[in-house]
């Protein structure tokens, strides 16, 4: 039970905290539907330049152009077993840390909605 409270906790953390903000501020407040947070995640593939990232390690928000740049674009996943894993799985798959990230959140919001 406890896992699976830790397991919830970490996708609500995810998708409260961690889906990239189109725009220049990163409004980790903001509450949205899920509908409205696959589009910033569109957005995000479109405008990359203009969207932030919310940094779990230095606690703060990094405009997406310079996420890569990071020592590890794995600080911009919580540090659960299933974001970690997710990222680690499409790093092996040979995608760059960015196309491995934006895939990670693709499969947090998926899991979300179901």
């Amino acid at each position: 039970m406890t896992n699976k409270f830790l397991s919830t906790s970490a996708f609500i953390c995810v998708f409260f905290l961690f889906v990239p903000v189109a725009g220049h501020a990163c409004d980790t407040a903001k509450s949205n539907t899920l509908e409205q947070e696959k589009s910033e995640l569109a957005d995000l593939n479109r405008e990359g330049i203009h969207a932030t990232l919310y940094n779990f390690r230095t606690r703060r928000c990094v405009p997406f152009r310079e996420a890569h740049t990071e020592l590890e674009v794995s600080a911009f996943l919580p540090s659960d077993e299933t974001s970690q894993g997710m990222y680690q799985v499409y790093r092996g798959r040979g995608e760059s840390r960015v196309e491995a990230l934006k895939h990670a959140l693709a499969f947090m919001i998926d899991t979300q909605q179901s």
